[in-house]
């Protein structure tokens, strides 16, 4: 087995999960045909994106394809799809399906971008072309959001 930057990246986001104590299972999600998408306890969508950037910004571009699959984990996951953007080393941000829309035109015709962004000792915040998140996403959301029933955000 080769050992790629994406396994590296994907694992933290996994290993993460793995060591709550709700996890029970994670498998890649069969019919949809992704190295970024996955299912967790088998009733939430994952699609995790990375990059080894360092700073505190991040940009994760989403081609056509990517749209594709995301669109296909919401399908399947439509009250429980979630993004994991693994920022260098700086940190994991999770989003919603909701949050991560609301940031993106989902035309799947041309590659779109959402940028995470971290100011100074402060929370993530996210936005895209579309718009700007106008809350704050604590550090402390990931993983701990998959397995509990309400979204925490402070507020702007």
């Amino acid at each position: 087995m080769r050992i790629t930057n994406r396994s590296f990246y994907h694992g933290v986001a996994l290993a993460g999960i793995t060591e709550h104590e709700n996890f029970t299972s994670i498998n890649r999600i069969s019919n949809i045909n992704s190295l970024h998408a996955y299912q967790l306890n088998h009733d939430k969508g994952l699609y995790i994106k990375y990059t080894a950037k360092m700073g505190n910004s991040w940009r994760f571009t989403f081609t056509p394809e990517h749209q594709v699959e995301v669109t296909k984990v919401f399908q399947q996951f439509p009250m429980n799809t979630y993004l994991i953007f693994v920022c260098g080393e700086t940190g994991v941000c999770i989003v919603d399906f909701e949050t991560f829309e609301s940031c993106i035109d989902l035309n799947q015709l041309e590659s779109e971008w959402i940028e995470i962004y971290r100011p100074e000792g402060g929370s993530f915040r996210i936005r895209g072309a579309g718009s700007e998140h106008k809350r704050a996403i604590p550090l402390n959301n990931f993983p701990k959001i998959l397995f509990e029933k309400s979204i925490t955000f402070l507020k702007k």
